[in-house]
């Protein structure tokens, strides 16, 4: 007779940095948990080094998928939720960061909050930055507007008016990558991870799709994590020049799949203006602050390449080395 499903499989992608993923398992070994789970972990680093030896010495029960990448976020987690499909394991699966602090409770009250809501095809729960202050882990979803306001304010995906009060259960339009709980579903439904994004905007997309599809996405801040990394696909200026190029072109992508074809047209001289902006932006930095002309140097060049794809017939498709 078959084994009932599992509640929960995490899925956590791995290049490599042992110490910090092996903070994150630690943190979720630390506390009883009352579901039933698995961890898997995605390895998808350049291999030879012993990263995959080392985690299944210290973590046996972990369940260790060893792959050769880098392979972008977005087929290291479809690897994980394919297989948990096929093999009918679990009924959710979470899309975990292995920079990440799992606080006491956290997948118990999660899988509950979706027990209790059906209704509900994605969820993410509160996040804080090592230093305790909160970090945003939901936003605005990309439309002309949003694109026409980023390129005169960078963070106007990011206001701070969706984060005045994170103290309640609330509908969103997408949340960040470093924790996503998904209904297995809602999977089977909308599909997985949209592999042409590799990584940013990729959130987004998936969470259209599931509003599309009738599945909301919410927030839920009863449950907890740190995030380390607060820099990974939140703040664009943080990026490095091949994530910047890789960013905007991902916004092309999402427009090109998703939006009708008056606003695709309207998005080319927004992205124009948001790459003038930024690259005059930078060249004063250039100019005035000797000590970050390194900085700057690196964000004009990438900004200008972003400029010149801007004007080409397929600005949406990913320049073959990134």
């Amino acid at each position: 007779m078959r084994e009932p499903p599992l509640d929960l499989v995490v899925s956590i992608g791995h290049i490599g940095d042992f110490a910090t993923l092996a903070k994150c398992l630690d943190s979720i070994g630390a506390h009883p948990v009352a579901i039933r789970f698995e961890i898997w972990v995605v390895y998808n680093g350049p291999g030879g080094d012993g990263a995959v030896e080392r985690i299944r010495e210290r973590f046996p029960a972990v369940r260790v998928f060893d792959e050769r990448g880098p392979l972008g976020y977005c087929r290291t987690h479809n690897i994980a939720m394919q297989h948990v499909l096929d093999e009918e394991r679990a009924r959710y699966v979470l899309l975990l960061d292995d920079d990440t602090i799992v606080a006491p409770g956290n997948f118990d009250r999660m899988v509950s909050f979706m027990d209790l809501n059906p209704g509900v095809g994605m969820a993410g729960c509160k996040t804080w930055n090592p230093d305790g202050t909160f970090q945003p882990s939901y936003a605005s979803m990309i439309t002309l507007r949003l694109e026409l306001e980023t390129a005169l304010f960078p963070n106007a995906q990011w206001p701070e008016h969706l984060y005045r009060d994170p103290s309640h259960v609330r509908t969103v339009d997408w949340l960040n990558g470093s924790y996503m709980l998904v209904r297995c579903e809602t999977l089977r439904k909308v599909g997985l991870l949209d592999e042409h994004y590799y990584t940013y905007s990729c959130e987004a997309d998936w969470a259209y799709r599931m509003q599309q599809a009738g599945h909301s996405v919410v927030f839920v801040p009863d449950a907890e994590i740190v995030h380390v990394g607060r820099t990974h696909s939140i703040r664009t200026v943080d990026k490095s020049p091949q994530s910047l190029v890789r960013h905007f072109v991902n916004r092309y992508y999402f427009f090109h799949k998703h939006r009708p074809v008056l606003e695709r047209m309207l998005l080319r001289p927004i992205m124009v203006l948001a790459m003038v902006t930024r690259m005059t932006r930078y060249a004063l930095v250039y100019l005035r602050r000797p000590e970050l002309r390194s900085l700057a140097g690196t964000r004009l060049r990438a900004f200008a390449r972003v400029l010149r794809l801007s004007f080409s017939a397929r600005p949406y498709e990913m320049p073959g080395d990134l």
